[in-house]
């Protein structure tokens, strides 16, 4: 008994001691739960305060960067090989390496023949990591404390604008087009700083495009005080920013189709580097943004590089070697005669506008008058001509030929469209759109199918072509545009096509305003002879024409080095010459018999073709053949055409137009076997303006003389002396 009662004991005791374990063992638990929990509330509150910390001061934080941009180098050595990157940029950008330029261009090609792995990830979405790459092994070679941005060139394929959509986004892509529109240049924020309205610490955060610039609504890092923030533009980071508009070129869009666009951006150094107008390539990545806050995202290009291709005469650049060429090549060969040839080669014919067309891609100098007025120095040439004769070739040859040229049609332009116009932007605010003028600033504008636009479109050009200058007052925008460039139009007779019966006045469509801004009409009339129809015929077949774009590219030069640097002025004989021919022209010039009074405003046209001339030949004086040569072709304009472009015709006299109709009377009678019908006779009036009642009047009284005698049962009318002899 005594037993059973020590062994009891025992083992209530020892199941005291176990539930005294438990008991301790639970205690340890749950402090250690608690401990965790409070030092991974600790951990956080540390992490962030010193995130807040590196960002506001990063300076005190570069012992880590260093460590950490040793080992990021050495990751970055296992994904390109640096050392045969290092030699390939010593071999073949070593100039650019030790300049100060801030900036180096990478030819793209260059990389894809020495090191195609790399050129090949720099066109997948991977690109911002290793242009970083690419950057990082350049300023690791670049003189100690030179940083320089990379951009990347000579990217193929080119990639149609119509053709970028989502499969391009975050790529490096290369794509060519016109720009349409640029903005003004504003400054976008990247990182921002805000104030604690508490203790007034700042505290910077990154600032992406679609972000809302918003005060933060969490405590304050220093003071964990909710007191809200201000923003602090001084210590926030901005960059230049500049909007443009890339359209596709008109030649590449597909018949139907509107011309694709594309938005994009500049930053930085790129801004004003384009304006409305250029050709350009443009290297970039795609990013898509949401515009509205909707469900539709918008491609945008983030510009990486610009390449020019079509440039002005001022950006051409021409080297001594070219200079010396162009002078040998001047010396040694007739130039007007050779950019004649230029001028539509497959064209028989028209010898004397092929000619005017070389002397207006050159032109001359525009002067400031001492009263301050400006007086132009490019020449306007106006071709009217039948259809079907070459009009529009010879317009889109000429559109090849200038550095800056510019092709459109007057049955689809507006005035607004070859002037200017006032559109809305994407924020609501007017900005004014460059038209076709503007855009060929210091070039020149082709101009199709002049005598189909609207009476008011053609008016708004008035000022663009004499003064060449657009002023605007559109939606409060007040501005004045240039437009100082040559302009080439093609129109066709009032009529469809040139009558021989009717007057020249009478069939052009064109006002006598409009038609004194042209220094030189030329009247194309499609007439029918065998052996110059033959010799067309034999052009046509014959036509085997070679491309040389080497060639081409000199051309283009050539214009540009004489429009910058030859300034040519008349010689003393070129001077006589011009004051005698002026003043002879004024009283002598007649066409069948009838004086063209000739204006200043012609002998300024007369100066600036001798001028043009001089600056095709590369010579700074102005010679007695110049002259005569812009001479031959005023000459040839009005008597050859039997118009005057500066003359405001006055209304002919009744009796002056029934002179102009008894001529017709004998090739009627020739032809009806001298039976001519009374209502043919009244429309033959009617043609030259001979009213119904005059034309009877006439008639009758040549029939009491018996000089033009009635058949009053036939109604016919016949020449008394047609064909037979009195007695």
């Amino acid at each position: 008994m005594l037993l059973i009662l020590v062994f009891f004991v025992y083992m209530c005791t020892c199941l005291c001691t176990c539930v005294h374990l438990f008991f301790y063992l639970y205690l340890l638990i749950s402090l250690s739960i608690y401990l965790s929990i409070y030092l991974s509330i600790y951990l956080s509150i540390y992490q962030s305060i010193n995130q807040s910390i590196n960002q506001s001061y990063p300076q005190t934080n570069n012992k880590k960067k260093t460590k950490q941009q040793k080992k990021e180098k050495r990751r970055n050595d296992t994904i390109i090989e640096t050392k045969r990157l290092e030699q390939i940029l010593q071999e073949k950008y070593h100039h650019e390496l030790t300049n100060n330029n801030p900036t180096i261009t990478i030819d793209h090609q260059i990389l894809t023949m020495y090191y195609p792995e790399l050129a090949e990830q720099l066109l997948t979405t991977d690109y911002p990591r290793y242009k970083q790459l690419i950057t990082n092994t350049i300023n690791n070679l670049t003189i100690q404390g030179t940083n320089k941005q990379l951009k990347i060139r000579n990217i193929q394929p080119i990639t149609p604008i119509n053709q970028i959509h989502n499969k391009t986004r975050n790529k490096l892509i290369s794509t060519e087009g016109t720009i349409k529109k640029t903005s003004t240049v504003y400054n976008q924020i990247t990182r921002i700083a805000w104030t604690c309205n508490n203790c007034g610490s700042d505290t910077i955060y990154k600032v992406n495009y679609d972000d809302k610039l918003v005060p933060p609504k969490n405590v304050c890092p220093y003071c964990n005080k909710k007191k809200g923030y201000t923003l602090n533009i001084d210590k926030s980071e901005f960059k230049d920013m500049q909007k443009f508009t890339l359209q596709e070129n008109l030649e590449h869009v597909q018949r139907g189709f509107k011309p694709a666009q594309i938005e994009g951006f500049l930053e930085d150094a790129q801004i004003n580097t384009i304006k409305p107008g250029d050709k350009v390539r443009l290297n970039g990545i795609i990013e898509l943004r949401n515009k509205n806050k909707a469900n539709k995202f918008k491609e945008y290009m983030l510009t990486e590089n610009i390449e020019q291709l079509n440039k002005e005469f001022e950006d051409i650049l021409i080297t001594e070697e070219d200079i010396k060429e162009f002078k040998e090549y001047a010396e040694t060969h007739n130039v007007i005669r050779e950019f004649k040839d230029k001028v539509a080669p497959t064209l028989h014919g028209y010898d004397e506008v092929k000619e005017a067309i070389a002397l207006q891609l050159f032109s001359s100098d525009s002067t400031r008058n001492k009263d301050g007025t400006h007086s132009r120095g490019d020449i306007h040439i106006l071709l009217i001509g039948d259809p079907g004769i070459g009009k529009s070739q010879i317009l889109k040859s000429v559109v090849e030929i200038v550095p800056r040229g510019i092709y459109t049609s007057g049955k689809s332009s507006s005035g607004a469209g070859l002037t200017a116009s006032a559109v809305k932007d994407e924020n609501d605010s007017w900005t004014l759109e460059a038209g076709a003028m503007v855009l060929a600033d210091k070039g020149m504008v082709c101009i199709d199918e002049f005598d189909k636009m609207r009476e008011e479109d053609r008016s708004s050009i008035h000022e663009a072509l004499e003064q060449q200058t657009i002023s605007m007052a559109k939606a409060g925008n007040i501005t004045t545009m240039y437009s100082r460039c040559s302009v080439l139009a093609a129109a066709n007779p009032k009529f469809g096509s040139f009558d021989e019966h009717k007057s020249i006045q009478e069939q052009i469509k064109l006002t006598d305003t409009l038609l004194s801004r042209f220094d030189l009409i030329f009247l194309l009339k499609d007439t029918k002879d065998k052996d110059y129809d033959a010799q067309v015929a034999l052009s046509i077949l014959d036509n085997s024409p070679v491309v040389d774009v080497e060639h081409e590219l000199d051309y283009k030069k050539y214009i540009s080095y004489a429009r910058r640097y030859i300034h040519p002025v008349e010689d003393a004989e070129a001077k006589q010459l011009l004051v005698k021919f002026y003043q002879d022209w004024r009283g002598t010039s007649t066409v069948n018999g009838d004086s063209l009074p000739v204006t200043a405003r012609q002998f300024m046209g007369l100066t600036r073709l001798a001028r043009a001339s001089a600056r095709a030949r590369l010579s700074d004086t102005v010679t007695v053949e110049d002259v005569e040569r812009a001479m031959k072709l005023e000459e040839y304009c009005i008597h050859n055409t039997g118009y005057s472009v500066d003359i405001q015709t006055e209304p002919m006299k009744v009796e002056d137009k029934l002179e102009v109709f008894k001529t017709k009377i004998p090739v009627l009678a020739e032809e009806w076997g001298n039976n001519v019908p009374t209502r043919v006779l009244f429309a033959e009036a009617k043609k030259v303006g001979v009213p119904k009642d005059d034309c009877l009047n006439w008639l009758r009284a040549v029939d009491d003389v018996g000089s033009f005698v009635c058949d009053p049962e036939n109604n016919t009318w016949s020449l008394r002396a047609y064909g037979e002899t009195e007695d």
